[in-house]
């Protein structure tokens, strides 16, 4: 969704050489997937997942894109994406994502604070970052 909602609208002003695909074609389209993107995409794997929770996040740019395994009805699996930020004035490294409990991207914190560090499901849930 933070990828590419706005890209798609007609007239939008944004040249999109690497398209959001259903099915993802060797490196020519952006995955749909969570778990898809971190395998598949272009970049670079910048934390690998080994299925436990990052917590060295020096590592992290504004602009990578943040991996995390949320839903536990789907075994362990990355089933979310986001986007770093960078860190806010009170030292909370943010990100952005598009969440079920609101209607596209954003920044809020409804549905579980959008940091990377402290207290919380998104922080405990963090499992690897890519480099686009």
């Amino acid at each position: 969704m933070v990828w590419g909602y706005r890209h798609q609208l007609p007239g939008a002003g944004y040249p999109d050489t690497i398209p959001l695909s259903r099915g993802p074609r060797s490196k020519s389209t952006l995955p749909r997937r969570s778990f898809q993107i971190y395998a598949d995409a272009t970049g670079i794997i910048l934390i690998p997942n080994t299925g436990a929770q990052v917590t060295n996040l020096d590592l992290l740019d504004v602009g990578d894109l943040v991996f995390f395994d949320v839903e536990s009805d789907d075994g362990p699996r990355l089933d979310h994406v986001g986007m770093y930020l960078g860190s806010d004035t009170a030292g909370a490294h943010r990100f952005i994502s598009s969440r079920k409990t609101v209607n596209g991207p954003t920044l809020a914190d409804k549905g579980g604070r959008s940091v990377l560090n402290g207290p919380g499901t998104y922080p405990h849930r963090f499992r690897a970052a890519r480099r686009q």
